[in-house]
């Protein structure tokens, strides 16, 4: 998956031309795609670990050059850096050197942002590279869009690097859709116009925001579902769509031409549902880790995607009412009381950083020593005012009743190898087919001899059966009776999911992530059940749409895939 001269190769067999966004800021909408980039104001110090990728990544790509009878037509850096303030010409000069340093001076070397003068001067200062703008579907003249771009280079073309199909999808807003025909209609407006006139559709082919990748925005913070589909005219899992069809059909007519055979879709299976068994809980599966007087935010302990333990010591009764403020908490933070021994760890409730107030009041029911604070991480902000600045974590001082809390202890969640470097064992090690074998057998729902874990943060595993490769195949997968919380699949953390919220119900797996024999699947559950604990599998990702509630196996009838002939 991570193969880029592979990638590169395989359209270059296909008959494509690539564009490569190479960053150091790439947008996409990815998490930590914007993060990375607070210490532009820094340029020595933000530009030596740059320079180090670029090493290694353009000397990659300089033999699939176009003019050395390769695809790649152009390397675009940067991405929309004119809609910044720092509006820095020795930055974007300094990565421009760096390309052609690797590349040669035939490279041709793109920018894109808005197109405002304002915006181009800064994303593409001394008009070193070949500037671009990026809009969707508008009504109007084709050169009132392009107008201010054709004043700043007035001998270039004239190339929209994203004619935008849709938009992400955030949690709790509905499934974002442009009308196809719409779409179409102002495309063909574009390339009719004028044979100046490039454009890039984005995006064309759906994608997923696999583990935690997924980016956010802010005012308020809201972070964006594990699927991008993005309303592209192939799905997130590539299939075909009445908006391809319509698209391709457009596209040939205007090239006049008949064009290729249109592919069947991949096969997708609806597997039998998966029990699945309370196994564990998120706090068991701290390790490592280091201390401090006050608390630190993630990044400052190199905790840059999932969860972080607080722990701190707290001596109260039982029933004695406490009152605990936060300066800033990044993204939720799950407030937790127990003993030594995590034998009476007990749930009290969570903020986030979106409550007008980060006071928090509640009553312990045991008597406590500790206070455990398990912070998420929901995804970096990737194009607003928190561009700069979005520290995760606990972020400033934690009083109780008036008093700071001193005397931190910070610990990595250790779901996979991915999770952190401190992490000695993860959770993908320890929950395996015997270990859920041997939950299934006990009667009670208790880990070890202990007392029954509080639902938000537990841990839930099944497995899944594949007889053979003939049943080997893409799945889309439903929690049904879970709210929110992650999926991990094998060693994989595949996505997340929000039952409570939508607009995605049902998280895509690839067949890539599963095998034949024994698939391990593991639910993290960070809010509350409905009912008993089941997932299902279906062959159709329909929960996107809104409201979110629904028959599944009714609204699966009536979206079912078309096989094309």
């Amino acid at each position: 998956m991570a193969d880029v001269e592979h990638f590169i190769f395989t359209a270059q067999q296909q008959g494509l031309l690539v564009i490569c966004r190479i960053g150091p800021y790439i947008g996409s909408d990815w998490s930590l795609s914007a993060h990375l980039l607070v210490t532009v104001l820094l340029i020595a110090e933000f530009l030596a670990p740059v320079k180090r990728w670029f090493d290694v990544l353009l000397p990659r790509l300089k033999e699939h050059l176009y003019h050395k009878g390769g695809p790649v037509i152009m390397i675009q850096i940067e991405n929309d850096y004119g809609s910044y303030a720092a509006c820095d010409t020795d930055y974007i000069g300094a990565l421009n050197a760096l390309v052609r340093e690797h590349l040669g001076p035939e490279v041709l070397v793109s920018t894109v942002d808005i197109g405002t003068k304002n915006h181009l001067k800064c994303g593409s200062p001394f008009k070193l590279n070949l500037a671009t703008i990026n809009f969707g579907p508008y009504k109007g003249e084709p050169d009132d869009r392009f107008l201010e771009l054709f004043e700043f280079q007035p001998e270039t073309p004239w190339v929209n690097s994203e004619y935008y199909t849709g938009w992400m999808d955030h949690w709790g807003y509905p499934h974002f859709q442009i009308e196809p025909k719409v779409f179409i209609d102002r495309l063909l407006d574009l390339l009719y116009y004028s044979p100046r006139i490039s454009v890039n559709i984005y995006m064309f082919h759906g994608g997923t925001n696999f583990g935690f990748w997924n980016g956010a925005v802010d005012r308020p913070y809201s972070s964006q579902v594990s699927s991008y589909d993005y309303n592209a005219p192939l799905s997130e899992a590539g299939d075909i769509t009445d908006f391809y069809l319509d698209l391709r059909q457009a596209i040939l007519t205007f090239k006049n031409t008949s064009g290729v055979e249109v592919p069947r879709n991949t096969t997708k299976i609806a597997y039998d549902a998966i029990p699945v068994y309370l196994v564990s809980h998120l706090i068991e599966h701290v390790t490592g880790g280091s201390s401090a007087m006050v608390t630190v935010s993630m990044e400052a302990v190199q905790q840059y995607s999932g969860f972080m333990l607080y722990r701190t010591e707290f001596y109260r009764d039982a029933g004695q009412p406490v009152r605990l403020k936060f300066k800033d908490v990044a993204d939720y933070a799950y407030i937790y009381t127990t003993s030594v021994n995590l034998d009476t760890l007990v749930f009290h409730g969570a903020i986030s950083r979106n409550d007008r107030s980060l006071v928090f009041y509640f009553k312990p029911k045991f008597n406590t020593t500790d206070l455990l604070i398990l912070v998420e991480n929901a995804g970096y902000t990737t194009y607003n005012s928190k561009f700069y600045n979005d520290h995760k974590g606990i972020i400033g001082p934690v009083s109780a009743d008036g008093r700071e809390l001193l005397g931190w202890s910070f610990m990595p969640v250790c779901l996979n190898a991915e999770s952190h470097s401190k992490c000695n064992w993860t959770l993908v090690d320890k929950i395996t087919e015997k270990f859920i074998s041997d939950v299934q057998k006990t009667s009670e729902q208790q880990i070890g001899g202990k007392r029954s874990w509080p639902t938000s943060g537990s841990i839930f595993a099944g497995i899944l059966n594949i007889e053979s490769f003939e049943r080997l195949a893409d799945t889309f997968v439903q929690p049904l009776n879970f709210t929110r919380g992650v999926l991990l699949v094998n060693n994989e953390v595949v996505g997340k999911y929000n039952q409570a919220l939508g607009p995605q119900l049902r998280v895509y797996v690839p067949k890539n992530f599963l095998h034949v024999g024994t698939n391990i699947f593991i639910l993290i559950e960070l809010d509350s059940l409905w009912l008993n604990e089941t997932m299902t599998s279906v062959n159709r990702s329909v929960g996107i749409s809104y409201p979110l509630l629904f028959d599944v196996q009714m609204q699966w009838h009536r979206t079912r895939d078309r096989s094309l002939q």
